[in-house]
C-alpha cells in the first residue's frame, strides 16, 4: 500500500471513504495508511476510487487492470422497477442452446456484486453439456425418494433439523416435503429439477470461506437479473444443491472440488412462453423506526 506524494492533492477524500479507516493524516498533512491497520483492509477499492489523480495503490491492484470510468448513463427508478416487473420465474424452456456470449455476459455482471469478506470464495460452475445434465437427473431424482423414505423416520427427522436448523427444516417439512410425497421430482412424470434447462449455474464454495452463503445467494441474484436483461429466463433452484452435495458422483459429473459445498444454483434458458401481466405482491411488513 502507498501513496504517491507527487500525485497525491490531500483532498483527504479517501481518509473518510475507507471503511476500514486505515488512511490518517499525519503531522505533515500527509495522507498515510496505518501500519496496525493494513491487514485489515478489504481489497474494497474505495480509496482508489475516488481518488482523481490516481495516487493511491492497493496492494496488487492497478487502475489499469482493476478499475474503469464510471458510465455516465444510467437508469432512474422508474426504469429500474419496470424492468423488475418484467422479470418472472422460468420454468419452461424453447428447446434451443444458449449463446457461450450471453453466458458469459452473465458471468461479467456477477463480476460487480458486492462481498461480505473476500471477493474471490465463489466458485461458478456453468453446466451446458445436455448430456451431463441428463445423466445427473436419476440421481438428484434418487435423492428425494430418499429424502421421502428418510423424512419418515423420526429420529433421522430430529438429526435433520438439527444439523439444517429451524429454518431449513421447516422449508423441507412445509414447502418441499409435499411436493416428494407426490412423486413430484419423480422423471417417469416429468422433469421437474432441472426443468430442461440448457444451462446450469452452480455457485459453489469451501465451507469454512467467510460470508460465502450470504456472497453465493447476492451473486445468484445478480445472474438471475442478468439473464432476463439478456432476453433470457431464468429461475433459482434450490433443489440441485442438496443432491450434490451428498452425492460425490454429482460433483465428478460437474467438476466441482469434492470439499467445496454447492450454495444455490440458477437455471437458464430461452423463455417458452411470454407473460402478460406483471403479479403484484405486498408481501413484506414494513416498520419504520
Amino acid at each position: 500500500m502507498k501513496i504517491d506524494y507527487q500525485k497525491c492533492k490531500s483532498c483527504r477524500i479517501c481518509v473518510n471513504v475507507c471503511p476500514s479507516k486505515i488512511l490518517a493524516v499525519n503531522e505533515n498533512k500527509q495522507t498515510y495508511f496505518k501500519e496496525e491497520r493494513k491487514h485489515i483492509c478489504l481489497e474494497c477499492g474505495h480509496c482508489m476510487a475516488v481518488c482523481s489523480t490516481q495516487a493511491i495503490t492497493i496492494n496488487s491492484m492497478t487502475y489499469e487492470n482493476d478499475f474503469e470510468l464510471l458510465p455516465e448513463n444510467t437508469i432512474n427508478y422508474s426504469q429500474f422497477y419496470d424492468f423488475l416487473k418484467t422479470r418472472r420465474s422460468v420454468r419452461e424452456f424453447r428447446n434451443k442452446p444458449v449463446e457461450k456470449e450471453k453466458l458469459q455476459q452473465i458471468i461479467e455482471s456477477i463480476y460487480t456484486a458486492p462481498f461480505g469478506a473476500k471477493n474471490d470464495e465463489i466458485l461458478i460452475s456453468v453446466i451446458t453439456d445436455k448430456e451431463i445434465i441428463e445423466k445427473s437427473l436419476p440421481l438428484m431424482s434418487k435423492f428425494y425418494d430418499d429424502l421421502k423414505k428418510w423424512f419418515k423416520n423420526p429420529i433421522i427427522r430430529h438429526f435433520i433439523k438439527k444439523q439444517e436448523g429451524i429454518e431449513t427444516f421447516n422449508t423441507i417439512k412445509n414447502h418441499l416435503m409435499p411436493m416428494v410425497n407426490l412423486n413430484h421430482y419423480n422423471l417417469k412424470n416429468y422433469n421437474a429439477i432441472t426443468r430442461n434447462a440448457p444451462a446450469i449455474f452452480i455457485f459453489h464454495a469451501k465451507p469454512e470461506a467467510e460470508e460465502h452463503t450470504e456472497d453465493a445467494h447476492i451473486c445468484n441474484t445478480i445472474a438471475m437479473l442478468s439473464a432476463h436483461s439478456a432476453g433470457l429466463g431464468a429461475t433459482i433452484i434450490g433443489l440441485i444443491g442438496p443432491a450434490v452435495n451428498k452425492f460425490t458422483e454429482l460433483k465428478k459429473l460437474f467438476k466441482i472440488p469434492e470439499k467445496n459445498k454447492v450454495i444455490t444454483s440458477l437455471i437458464v434458458g430461452y423463455p417458452k412462453f411470454k407473460y402478460l401481466y406483471s403479479v403484484k405482491r405486498h408481501r413484506q411488513k414494513v416498520l419504520w423506526v
